[in-house]
C-alpha cells in the first residue's frame, strides 16, 4: 500500500463526515474531521494536510470561503469541493482559485479513492486561457486519476508551479506572460517540470516554438488535436519521469 495521506474533512453534516472518515481510515489514511469553516482554518494553521474535502454549502462560512482563506496562508493547499446542491457560481470561484475538482453528493466510494489516488499519482497544472480546452481536458485527466490545477494566465502558471507538480500543460498563447516566458522563467527558478506545449497558432509563433524546441520540452501539440494521442503522450512522460 502507498504511504497514508493526511486528510481534513470539512462538513457540517456529522453523519456524512463520520462516514467518510471511516472509509478513509480503513484505507490507512490519517483523517481530521471538522464541522465549520473556522475550525478548518484553525486546523490548517496547526498542521499540514495532503488534501482536504470541503462541503460547499454550510451555515456561516461556506466551504469555498474557507478554502480561499486557507489558500491565503497556504497557497499550495489541495482541496476537493463536495456538494449536493446547485451552487455553480461558488464552485466556479473555487475552481478558478485552484480547487482540485468537484465531487457531487452522493458519490461512490470508488470515486473518492480514485481522487486520492490522483494526489499520489501525479498533479498536473493546465496553463491555458481557453475555457473550451480546459473544460475538455480537465475532466479527462481527472478520470485517469490525476489531480489538476488550472491557470489562465502566465503569472497564474508561475504561481501554481511548485515542487509537488508533476507535469505542466502549457498553452503558448497565455495572456500577460507567454508560454515561452513562463517556461524560461521556470527554468531560471530551477523548477524543471516536464512540459507539454499546446498552441493554436503554429505559424505566427514559429520563432518562439523554435526557441522552446531547444529546451527539454516533452511534447508539442497544435490545436485542435486528437485527445487520445494527447493523453497517451502525457502518460508516456509520466512513466519516463517516474
Amino acid at each position: 500500500m502507498s504511504s497514508p495521506l493526511r486528510i481534513l474533512i470539512l462538513d457540517d453534516d456529522v453523519d456524512v463526515a463520520e462516514g467518510l472518515t471511516d472509509i478513509l481510515e480503513l484505507q490507512g489514511h490519517e483523517v481530521t474531521m471538522v464541522h465549520n469553516g473556522a475550525h478548518a482554518i484553525e486546523a490548517y494553521q496547526n498542521e499540514d494536510f495532503d488534501v482536504g474535502f470541503f462541503d460547499v454549502k454550510m451555515p456561516g462560512m461556506n466551504g469555498v470561503e474557507s478554502f480561499l482563506e486557507i489558500k491565503k496562508m497556504k497557497p499550495d493547499v489541495k482541496v476537493f469541493m463536495m456538494t449536493g446542491y446547485s451552487v455553480e457560481q461558488l464552485l466556479e470561484e473555487a475552481l478558478d482559485n485552484g480547487a482540485l475538482g468537484v465531487m457531487r453528493k452522493p458519490f461512490e466510494v470508488d470515486e473518492l479513492i480514485t481522487r486520492l489516488k490522483g494526489i499520489k499519482e501525479g498533479l498536473i497544472v493546465v496553463a491555458d486561457a481557453d475555457p473550451n480546452f480546459t473544460d475538455q481536458i480537465v475532466p479527462t485527466l481527472e478520470s485517469r486519476g490525476y489531480g489538476v490545477l488550472v491557470a489562465r494566465s502566465g503569472p497564474e502558471a508561475l504561481q501554481a508551479i511548485n515542487k509537488n507538480v508533476d507535469m505542466l500543460i502549457l498553452d503558448f498563447n497565455l495572456p500577460i506572460l507567454s508560454g515561452l516566458e513562463v517556461y524560461l522563467e521556470l527554468r531560471k527558478r530551477g523548477h524543471g517540470v516536464p512540459t507539454v506545449v499546446v498552441s493554436s497558432e503554429p505559424d505566427k509563433k514559429s520563432e518562439g516554438m523554435d526557441k522552446l524546441r531547444n529546451h527539454a520540452i516533452s511534447g508539442f501539440f497544435h490545436k485542435p488535436f486528437n485527445i487520445d494521442e494527447f493523453i497517451e503522450t502525457i502518460e508516456t512522460v509520466e512513466v519516463e519521469a517516474a
